[in-house]
């Protein structure tokens, strides 16, 4: 991802909204080549947002419009765009990656992990999976330094109510006492089931150390997918 992709194209930012987590959440209307291009869950896209830029996953249902990304307060590119009047006009790239093989993991028992600044990915991806009649064998967890950190905390709860299995973990000292403790690697086994698809985002020592956690549950090492 370090270099930038050539052919892009406009899209009109079309809403915003407080997620919770210092984070906003931001609608773009964009042509039927993008809504096309955007397949798997977990893919990302190249935008140009009034003079900042960057790769930003993509937290909607693939081959629908709006797109919709997640940033955190603060940073140059959400702070450019909660200024920016709807109806701003920015650019993006065709959806970029692999993705997560949602397609290959119907039917079968997922654990998708996911930091707080994350949660794009996992919107995407556990949207999908309750769609497709596998909430129920979906589960997430969510590390954050402390629950005011993570957003979409509605969502969530809708997620629960669809039967995903939901555990967060809160890295920092002043956790409460009723919620797990440390890195979300650190709980894998409180989850673990036989023979689970792995889907990881976030950070890279965080992806690295719940590979590692995974393949010594016993996870088959192709079963551990990254959207990197």
């Amino acid at each position: 991802m370090s270099s930038r992709p050539r052919a892009s194209y406009v899209v009109q930012l079309v809403g915003r909204r407080d997620v919770g987590g210092e984070m906003t959440l931001f609608a773009f209307d964009v042509p039927g080549v993008l809504r096309e291009s955007y397949t798997t869950p977990g893919q990302y896209s190249y935008f140009t947002l009034i003079g900042e830029a960057g790769y930003f996953v993509l937290g909607s249902r693939e081959k629908r419009s709006p797109w919709e990304i997640l940033l955190r307060r603060g940073g140059a590119a959400a702070d450019l765009l909660i200024r920016a009047p709807v109806g701003t006009n920015v650019a993006a790239t065709p959806a970029i990656g692999a993705g997560f093989p949602v397609d290959r993991a119907r039917g079968e028992d997922a654990i998708v992990v996911v930091t707080a600044g994350a949660m794009a990915a996992a919107r995407a991806v556990v949207a999908r999976r309750i769609e497709d009649g596998d909430g129920a064998r979906t589960r997430l967890v969510v590390g954050a330094r402390a629950i005011g950190s993570v957003p979409l905390t509605d969502e969530i709860d809708a997620m629960r109510t669809a039967g995903v299995r939901v555990r967060i973990v809160l890295s920092g000292a002043d956790a409460p006492l009723h919620y797990d403790r440390g890195y979300v690697q650190h709980v894998l086994e409180h989850e673990w089931c036989a023979r689970p698809w792995v889907f990881v985002a976030g950070a890279p020592d965080m992806v690295d150390g719940v590979r590692q956690a995974s393949v010594a549950l016993g996870a088959e090492a192709e079963r551990v997918v990254s959207n990197a």
